[in-house]
């Protein structure tokens, strides 16, 4: 069972409102954490409050949006309706140009000091509370690890970025730069790793274990270069293969398997976010990929979904570069003949048309028509999570029934043999059984023959629109390439997201 229950519990019983400038919160509760802490489960469903902020990742304007759209693997161009043109603002995603007043770069902004100003508040109830109990110390660990992660988010997409950990220090948070988050992070991690669980039970279910902090580490390592530190290559391989060692994780036995309505019981999911069709509907915390991807036509017959703004697509340069027979293609991208939800074949009359043809996508198309605008039978639809055809999804403010699996182990075994790769070393035999799973699950042939180009590319298709596209193009060298609909390299200085004038004009420290 997901332990969804607890953070909804949580967001609806101490609703708040963050100050993204300050990381201040004005909490909405005149209960003392002193009367409130009377038992473990109630210190829990407090805990849960900054676990909560975590939902936005799959929201509509998110981390998760903003890094499928800066990266190679989706696009958002103008539709069939003329619409998606938003004054450019996903043209300007699309050409790494965003201005500092950009909303979407302003939501991302929100998303991780929101959550970095809920952990400080929990860690600040927790630290002066005196109600004790024998999970205290856990507890207490895994919201200073989910901290850190906010901060790594901070690092990797803005570099120099207000830190505070203080929940009563009012003053205007003081920048700190990659070298210094490296460190803090790092150590917040070590510090608190041998508090937290190794399990993956019920109860530990999207929660901070020792798996997700090791997961974290890795990532950390892996793009140490990256954030000007010394090469940490070696203590990527090693933070991996603790993951691998702890025979806490395995490959699910199907790719689909981890992304289906209920994918709750995956043996990969080491960090999830659990999502809940009944209990979420907010605009703020919905997981609402089909409201951004599918056409009404499509959403309506095949699925019984209420709610397709016909937006994005899969980047056909992208696609472009699966092997044939790969099923994670298929399984990631919805393109062909188009079937209703009885299975029989749909129809469609294009624009400026009167007879109607088979609705067959071609998911590669010019890339004029980017800003021209698509037809009706270009662009595939982003169908990696399956879509629920239940009838419940009737608005974007319903979330998807699909958990998010921020950590995978898929990806863990990937960065466990990069890190060996890149530290000159020959895969051993865990590495190679690793990628000869994923690549036979994939219904593809193993490659003997490993090399950091074989092994971005099979990095791409294992883990396609799940996140971290953006980091893994940064680190490979080829995020300021050209590619489809952008014609012009991406200039250093555009590497970085830009903090949002309204947090600079907010804190004088960031002027």
């Amino acid at each position: 069972m997901k332990n969804i229950y607890r953070l909804i519990i949580a967001a609806l019983g101490f609703g708040m409102a963050v100050s993204c400038t300050n990381l201040d919160e004005e909490v909405y509760s005149y209960i003392s954490q002193d009367n409130f802490f009377t038992s473990e489960e109630q210190v829990a469903i407090y805990a849960g409050r900054a676990y909560t902020s975590l939902q936005n990742w799959g929201s509509e304007q998110s981390w998760l949006t903003m890094d499928m759209l800066l990266g190679d693997e989706a696009c958002a161009p103008i539709n069939p309706e003329g619409a998606w043109n938003d004054n450019g603002r996903y043209k300007e995603l699309q050409e790494h140009r965003i201005p500092t007043s950009s909303k979407l770069n302003l939501m991302t902004w929100d998303f991780i000091f929101d959550g970095i100003a809920a952990c400080n508040d929990v860690i600040y109830a927790l630290e002066n509370s005196k109600f004790e109990f024998d999970g205290r110390a856990r507890v207490l660990s895994e919201i200073k690890v989910l901290r850190a992660f906010f901060y790594y988010l901070a690092a990797d997409g803005y570099n120099k970025v207000p830190f505070c950990v203080d929940k009563l220090d009012t003053s205007y948070p003081k920048p700190q730069e990659r070298p210094f988050l490296y460190g803090w992070i790092e150590q917040q991690v070590l510090d608190n790793i041998e508090n937290l669980a190794d399990s993956r039970e019920t109860n530990y279910y999207g929660r901070i274990t020792k798996g997700v902090a090791n997961t974290l580490l890795a990532k950390l390592y892996l793009n140490a270069t990256v954030w000007g530190q010394p090469e940490a290559w070696d203590k990527a391989a090693a933070a991996a293969k603790a993951v691998i060692d702890s025979g806490t994780y395995e490959l699910a036995a199907k790719y689909k398997d981890n992304f289906i309505v209920h994918n709750e019981t995956s043996p990969e999911a080491i960090f999830a976010i659990p999502y809940s069709t009944q209990f979420i509907e907010s605009s703020d915390n919905a997981f609402c990929l089909f409201a951004l991807t599918l056409s009404e036509t499509v959403a309506k017959k095949k699925y019984s979904i209420g709610d397709g703004w016909y937006g994005y697509v899969g980047q056909p340069d992208f696609i472009a570069t699966y092997e044939e027979g790969d099923i994670r293609l298929t399984d990631t991208y919805l393109f062909g003949q188009m079937y209703d939800k009885a299975g029989k074949k749909m129809t469609i009359t294009p624009k400026g048309s009167m007879e109607p043809v088979d609705y067959i996508i071609d998911p590669i198309f010019p890339e004029e028509d980017f800003v021209n605008g698509r037809s009706e039978l270009e662009g595939a639809f982003l169908h990696k999570w399956e879509y629920q055809d239940d009838g419940l999804l009737t608005s974007y403010k319903i979330s998807m029934e699909n958990d998010i699996f921020v950590f995978r182990y898929a990806d863990v075994i990937l960065m466990y043999a990069e890190a060996l790769l890149r530290d000159g070393k020959s895969l051993d035999n865990i590495a190679l059984d690793g990628l000869k799973k994923i690549r036979e699950r994939a219904g593809l042939e193993p490659i003997n023959a490993w090399d950091l180009d074989k092994l971005y590319l099979e990095r791409g298709h294992e883990m396609a629109l799940e996140g971290w596209r953006r980091q893994d193009m940064i680190r490979f060298g080829t995020y300021q390439n050209t590619w489809w609909a952008k014609s012009q390299r991406t200039p250093d200085d555009k590497v970085l997201l830009p903090i949002p004038s309204e947090i600079v004009n907010a804190n004088p420290n960031l002027k």
